[in-house]
């Protein structure tokens, strides 16, 4: 993929990850794992690309795990992702409620993508 103009390491391993389901890719070259790395491993620096992989290879062959185990810790850390100090809160604007208010509620738009294995009512497999 890298030899595909525009596509550097980092992406090719974020789509190897999530969108080829690849277990053990590996996005070295992302700041949010860098810097997870450095703060739960107790490192002096962020480590670089090639020292975030070598880290990483005791966590073969899951270290697409680890990588999410990373994000998350990354995101509890820096409190990302919604997670707040116990002494802020969020507070709305008036029209933000007003909107929400009025709105109908949301409903999921799924359409099965098959028949499920249990058979209907009434009709059994031979």
């Amino acid at each position: 993929m890298t030899a595909l103009h525009g596509i550097g390491p980092w992406t090719a391993d974020i789509y190897l990850l999530f969108c080829l389901g690849h277990g053990d890719a590996w996005p070295g070259g992302d700041l949010a794992v860098q810097e997870a790395m450095r703060i739960g491993l107790n490192l002096d620096a962020r480590p670089t690309p090639k020292q975030a992989t070598a880290l990483a290879e005791r966590w073969r062959p899951w270290r697409g795990a680890a990588a999410h185990l990373w994000w998350a810790y990354y995101h509890a850390v820096k409190r990302r992702e919604g997670i707040l100090p116990d002494n802020t809160a969020r507070t709305e604007s008036k029209a933000v409620r007003s909107v929400r208010a009025g709105a109908p509620p949301v409903q999921a738009r799924v359409k099965p993508t098959g028949k499920p294995h249990a058979t209907q009512r009434g009709q059994r497999k031979k």
